[in-house]
């Protein structure tokens, strides 16, 4: 490993006179430094000046290029990996809202039936009386007497639509 950088660089690959313990990557001992040979061609013809790398660079930038590959796909396949989790995690979240949601509908009317019966009445908002209309694998929807159409918010169809009538209306 370079001293002053942290570029890695095979042991065979160093020079021989260099030392392990004090090895600078050819960058950072010679300012001039190129990995490619580069070489200029004139045409003067077109007053043009075609810049040629030599067939080993140009392998050398081919092996780079798969190396780059074959990490960007890794990182791809850790990265669709995360995301189907967190998919899974979202999916999870949403049961369980569903099911705190019918559980809550469920003890409200409870309570309203114990209200009832012992001739105590407590008066709740109109919101928590009402009982969502829960429908298979969807999103819960919110109905009203109102003909007016009904909104997205801007979501899909999947997800939770609100009717642009007042929320706190009976049905």
């Amino acid at each position: 490993m370079c001293v002053r950088c942290p570029s890695i660089s095979h042991s065979a690959c160093v020079a021989a006179n260099s030392s392990f313990r004090n090895f600078q990557c050819p960058p950072c001992s010679q300012p001039t430094f190129s990995f490619f040979n580069l070489s200029r061609q004139n045409d003067c013809q077109e007053a043009k000046t075609t810049i040629v790398i030599d067939k080993d660079a140009a392998k050398a930038i081919f092996a780079a290029a798969r190396i780059a590959a074959a990490v960007m796909t890794e990182a791809a396949v850790v990265a669709r990996g995360t995301a189907e989790s967190q998919v899974n995690d979202a999916i999870t979240a949403k049961k369980k809202a569903r099911e705190a949601l019918e559980r809550l509908t469920s003890l409200v009317n409870m309570e309203k039936e114990k209200d009832l019966k012992s001739g105590d009445f407590v008066s709740a908002p109109e919101s928590l009386n009402v009982k969502p209309k829960l429908e298979g694998p969807g999103a819960i929807q919110v109905a009203s007497k109102s003909s007016d159409p009904e909104g997205t918010n801007g979501l899909p169809g999947d997800q939770l639509k609100t009717s642009r009538a007042d929320p706190m209306e009976e049905d």
